[in-house]
């Protein structure tokens, strides 16, 4: 049997909707809404190395309340190329609410045994995100694969990106701030 709805009265867009744009660049309090170990992909230079696929929550009070941005961790100190895994010591750092320096004494201090939170342990874990708006060149390639006489741009395909990850309380969002064991060990 059929359903049927009556949407007289109503205005139907004819337009498909591309999701939410993205937030305003700035600082917000967030908190950490899922954890999934991961490793990075064939093409990377990284390539099985073992990473965090995290899944922020924006906090309530803010502009982009319960909306979600995503953030790959590495799970070590150094990439493939020598250069310094930053995103390793900031996460790990915020989520035990420790500047960035002192995470890193800490490590250099006893290189051989890294303790830290689970997955489970950093649900919830507040941090302040200092978040980008970038243009989101995947998007507007698979568009212009899909559209070759479309009007847009790469300018009407933005995505929000996390420049930093720090300790709780320093969010600044125009829009007003928000609200702000077992371990794991890891050998680097």
């Amino acid at each position: 049997m059929a359903r049927n709805l009556d949407f007289s009265g109503e205005n139907v867009s004819t337009e498909s909707n591309t999701g939410f744009a993205p937030l305003p660049a700035g600082k917000y309090e967030a908190t950490v809404f899922d954890v999934k170990d991961g490793t990075y992909g064939e093409k990377s230079a990284n390539s099985g190395r073992p990473n965090l696929k995290v899944q922020f929550r924006i906090s309530d009070g803010q502009k982009g309340a319960n909306r979600r941005v995503f953030e790959t961790v590495p799970l070590f100190s150094e990439w493939a190329s020598g250069s310094d895994a930053f995103g390793f010591f900031r996460f790990f750092a915020a989520v035990q609410g420790k500047s960035e320096s002192e995470f890193r004494k800490e490590v250099a201090a006893n290189p051989k045994k890294v303790s830290l939170p689970d997955n489970k342990q950093l649900l919830g874990k507040a941090v302040t995100l200092d978040i980008t708006v970038d243009n989101d060149d995947y998007a507007y390639n698979k568009y212009v694969a899909d559209n070759p006489d479309g009007d847009l741009d790469e300018d009407d395909f933005q995505r929000n990106n996390i420049r930093s990850i720090s300790k709780a309380g320093g969010g600044t969002s125009s829009e007003g701030g928000g609200k702000s064991s077992t371990t794991t060990v890891i050998d680097l």
